[in-house]
């Protein structure tokens, strides 16, 4: 064997193959990705878990800075945002926001029904308990799910979730 065939042998990846490669991998999560979240039981469970998740942090936030929060719901149904009642009960400044619509994952996902009192927002007080219980039914393409917080207990529920989320108080 020579020594030019050798380092045939050896010879390594040129820029140009990797480039190939990672423009064929970029290409297909590109067409991939979208049609996995454009599954009806995906986006929507995901977003029913993503607001059990911030009513749970609303909660928390409520107990720890001992203060009350509300999870207040827009009227059109595209998102909600979490906010400190201050102590006239008028909500203070927004610590987070989620907007159905600018969101790409959870696009076409509405919240199309809040019972709660008063309004639609859902309030803790400072002890980070519910003052109510309260319900949020989500909607996408035909598809929901009812988020349930429960009065004297706190507790989360997903009702009609297809995934293993359990609410474990935290």
């Amino acid at each position: 064997m020579s020594a030019a065939t050798g380092r045939r042998a050896q010879r390594a990846f040129t820029i140009l193959e990797l480039a190939l490669v990672l423009a064929l991998v970029s290409l297909v999560a590109m067409l991939a990705i979208p049609s996995f979240y454009r599954q009806t039981d995906v986006t929507l469970e995901n977003a029913a878990v993503l607001l059990a998740q911030d009513l749970r942090s609303a909660q928390n936030r409520a107990a720890v800075r001992s203060v009350s929060m509300a999870l207040i719901f827009d009227e059109g149904g595209a998102g909600y945002r979490c906010a400190e009642i201050g102590p006239s009960g008028v909500p203070r400044h927004a610590v987070f926001e989620r907007s159905y619509g600018s969101d790409a994952v959870f696009e076409g996902v509405v919240v199309t029904g809040v019972e709660a009192s008063p309004g639609r927002a859902i309030v803790y007080d400072r002890n980070g308990a519910p003052v109510q219980s309260a319900a949020v039914r989500l909607e996408f393409e035909g598809d929901w799910r009812l988020v349930h917080v429960h009065f004297g207990t706190g507790l989360i529920s997903i009702e009609g979730s297809t995934s293993d989320w359990l609410d474990d108080g935290l």
